[in-house]
């Protein structure tokens, strides 16, 4: 699953349980080694912060992390509590009323 939310920041979802789903905003826009990000430090935040990039830090020549403005990351935590509130919605439309209790639940899984 792919969206964009409406300041234009995309994320790729990656389904990876019945309920969970990785999500990353789709775009890195330049890479750097720890090596060179260690040098550069200075300069990848101010571009990432100012300018909106989004640096992908590598690690034997594989991504590691990536390094996203403040924005970015308040972005997702917005877009995660959107789906926090979805699957609440669904789960208690879902929601059979039935209950059992622990003793119930145990009996059950013993038998």
């Amino acid at each position: 699953m792919s969206l964009t939310l409406d300041d234009g920041v995309g994320f790729i979802c990656v389904h990876n349980s019945a309920s969970c789903y990785t999500c990353a905003m789709d775009t890195v826009t330049t890479e750097l080694s720890t090596r060179e990000l260690r040098s550069q430090l200075s300069d990848v935040l101010g571009r990432a912060m100012y300018a909106g990039e989004r640096i992908g830090v590598t690690r034997n020549g594989k991504l590691a992390a990536v390094v996203v403005s403040v924005a970015d990351v308040e972005a997702l935590e917005e877009f995660e509590m959107a789906q926090d509130v979805a699957a609440y919605r669904q789960a208690k439309n879902d929601d059979d009323g039935v209950r059992v209790t622990l003793d119930e639940l145990r009996g059950d899984l013993s038998s």
